[in-house]
């Protein structure tokens, strides 16, 4: 799955690309989306899916308490390629669907518009 996702960025041309968890990780992870507003998201996984999912401004933050694997700062196109993921994992709940799709959203970059546009209007997103 982590391969599909470094190929997928060579070919949409995004540059770097932090390493997404991996599909059998548990636990927090964090990162800071490098965009105009400072966001801050928080990740818990179980088995690689996501099982909580909170997205925060500078001046709201709310950490968890446990251990958090914190991914430091990444670009709108990292935490959009690491949304679009968790959106379409099969088996994803509609709660935590909901809350990647904020996720893509917070990610203001053209990718992230143009997936949700797509989204919305039914034609099939590019993957």
């Amino acid at each position: 799955m982590r391969a599909l996702l470094i190929i997928a960025v060579a070919l949409w041309g995004g540059g770097a690309f932090a390493e997404l968890p991996g599909d059998s990780a548990t636990g927090w992870h964090s990162w800071r989306i490098d965009n105009n507003v400072e966001t801050f998201v928080y990740v818990r996984l179980e088995d690689g899916v996501p099982t909580q999912i909170r997205t925060h401004t500078g001046d709201c933050m709310r950490p968890p308490k446990s251990k958090i694997e914190d991914h430091g700062a990444v670009t709108a196109n990292e935490n959009f390629l690491w949304f679009k993921h968790f959106v379409e994992m099969a088996d994803l709940s509609n709660n935590m669907r909901d809350a990647a799709l904020f996720g893509v959203a917070q990610s203001d970059s053209d990718q992230a518009y143009d997936y949700l546009e797509r989204l919305i209007t039914g034609i099939k997103p590019k993957t």
